[in-house]
């Protein structure tokens, strides 16, 4: 049957941040290094991944579950107290949690590709209340309900979205900047075998000008269709075009054969 959005494998790598990492990395695409652990290894003798932590990172560190999203179960950590809180933490709600360099004097950038074949969205840039972003930023801050049709205006749906998250639409970071941008999210949709429309997340160090990808969504809250509007694409024409992606591509799955038949049992 046909569907819309990616595949088995791109949804599950999209799923987990340290697979994907491992594919940006060898796609030569930016993004945080990490260390992982196990629930079972971090319930045998947390010590050692502890001090491989405090070898590699100063404090502070984020922590976060691997597989879940919504910022949820993840924690910056000023010491090694912390560090060892937001691991018990993040490992009740995944069996594996992760930890990375926590970055200082930057900002988000996301932005959203559709295809194949592929193109990108303008860039956003989400406001926060701290400097992450947190569940109730995304989620519980308030503002205008969604109309019909996608019949909003650009201003209207930077309100909207995640229930009311502040968002600048486009955002304000230049042409050079969202050129880079733009082009290392279609880079990471064909590095993981995207499919659909996803939403890929950057963080910008403004200082040093250093741009990281630090996730990718494969199927996203009202399928990022704020940042298509800006483009001109109104959200009918999104979920058309989404269901015609769709449609070619299971046309072009029934071109494939799936089948061969071999007598090799026969003598």
């Amino acid at each position: 049957m046909p569907y819309v959005g990616s595949g088995v494998l791109a949804s599950a790598v999209g799923m987990d941040k340290v697979r994907t990492k491992m594919l940006l990395e060898q796609a030569g695409i930016p993004t945080l290094d990490c260390l992982e652990v196990a629930r079972g290894e971090w319930e045998t003798d947390p010590e050692p991944f502890v001090g491989r932590v405090e070898a590699k990172y100063r404090y502070p560190v984020m922590v976060k579950p691997v597989c879940l999203g919504s910022s949820i179960g993840v924690s910056s950590c000023a010491d090694r107290t912390a560090l060892r809180e937001a691991i018990d933490l993040a490992l009740e709600l995944d069996g594996r949690a992760m930890v990375e360099e926590a970055l200082t004097d930057f900002i988000e950038i996301n932005c959203s590709v559709l295809g194949p074949p592929e193109r990108a969205s303008a860039c956003e840039q989400p406001v926060a209340s701290e400097s992450v972003l947190s569940f109730d930023d995304k989620y519980k801050r308030g503002g205008k309900k969604l109309g019909r049709g996608g019949a909003q205006s650009t201003r209207q749906a930077s309100q909207a979205g995640m229930a009311g998250q502040a968002r600048l639409v486009p955002a304000p970071i230049g042409e050079a900047l969202t050129y880079d941008v733009q082009d290392l999210a279609v880079r990471a949709f064909r590095a993981i075998g995207a499919s659909g429309v996803v939403r890929v997340d950057f963080l910008y160090q403004q200082k040093s000008k250093r741009l990281l990808l630090n996730e990718i969504n494969t199927l996203p809250g009202s399928l990022s269709y704020y940042l298509w509007e800006e483009e001109g694409l109104r959200f009918d024409q999104l979920v058309t075009a989404l269901i015609q992606i769709a449609l070619d591509r299971h046309e072009a799955q029934r071109a494939t054969l799936y089948s061969f038949s071999a007598n090799l049992l026969t003598k």
